[in-house]
């Protein structure tokens, strides 16, 4: 189990941002200035898709996780031992084999009993019974495998019961929180909360007069606070297909690669809108410190 849910601070600090500016309604995105929030493309709140007490937690805080890495486990004796046993039946084969001797048995009477048969020396009804055996022994290997089928289907059911004690991760990320701890009883509550910053999400919010200027694709130039790595170039990959009525501004997200995990999330920036084809700059979007 796990959720995943987006940084609700990111409109509130951004349509702070934007009462700050005010400039005429003839002005375009080219003399619009706005800040812009770096922030984890997603939070996820990762608890255990059953019931019970924490064994172990095999992550700790500022850890890289991959998909499917082993965060945690819950205790899981009785379920390990329902494992092992389905385990067990699923690989015997000693019924199919016996049954498969009966039949072969059951072949080679039926085949005596036609011989004598055929010379007058037996009744039709020991034939009849031969005939019937014949059958049976059919029919018991026939069970068997199909036993075996059940028995494998009951340890891959098993095999799922047990894997539900092991909390793995949905995502690659960071661990930015550990919220449960060894001896724990757990049921609806997260364990760990991971955080996927790469990409990164850029996010700005703009007023609702410059709706269609800024499309899909649209080249931008990300400056952040903290900047380690740099200006940052990136494309514009959505814009809100609706228009707050309330503050009269629409949201514009773009992705930023971060493979190496050297920009860190939640931190303010500013970005540049720039020309796609011709690489001229058409628009200077951010406030600058020190000055409007």
């Amino acid at each position: 189990m796990f959720t995943k849910f987006p940084s609700i601070s990111v409109a509130v600090v951004l349509m702070a941002q934007v009462t700050i500016v005010a400039p005429s309604l003839a002005q375009d995105l080219s003399t619009t200035s706005f800040d812009c929030l770096i922030e984890p493309k997603m939070t996820v709140m990762v608890g255990a898709p059953t019931q019970g007490v924490i064994r172990s937690v095999d992550v700790e805080r500022n850890e890289t996780v991959k998909p499917g890495q082993l965060l945690a486990t819950l205790r899981s004796d009785v379920e390990k031992a329902s494992l092992e046993h389905a385990r067990t039946r699923a690989k015997m084969k000693s019924e199919i084999q016996s049954r498969r001797a009966d039949l072969s048995l059951a072949q080679v009477n039926m085949e005596r009993i036609k011989e004598l048969y055929d010379k007058r020396m037996v009744p039709s009804q020991q034939r009849d019974e031969a005939v019937a055996q014949l059958e049976v022994a059919r029919m018991a290997v026939k069970q068997a495998q199909d036993n075996k089928t059940l028995y494998e289907f009951e340890f891959a059911r098993a095999k799922q019961i047990f894997q539900r004690h092991q909390i793995r991760s949905p995502i690659a990320g960071i661990v930015v929180e550990q919220r449960a701890f060894p001896g724990e009883f757990v049921y609806e509550n997260p364990v760990v909360t991971i955080a996927q910053i790469d990409p990164l999400v850029v996010e700005a919010i703009l007023p609702a007069r410059l709706y269609g200027q800024v499309r899909a694709g649209m080249m931008a130039r990300i400056d952040p606070e903290i900047n380690l790595a740099g200006s940052m170039s990136t494309a514009v990959t959505a814009t809100d297909t609706l228009i707050d009525a309330a503050s009269g501004t629409f949201s514009v997200r773009l992705e930023l690669p971060n493979p190496e995990h050297s920009i860190p999330g939640g931190q303010r920036c500013t970005l540049t809108f720039t020309d796609a084809a011709s690489g001229d700059q058409v628009a200077a979007v951010g406030s600058k410190r020190g000055g409007s």
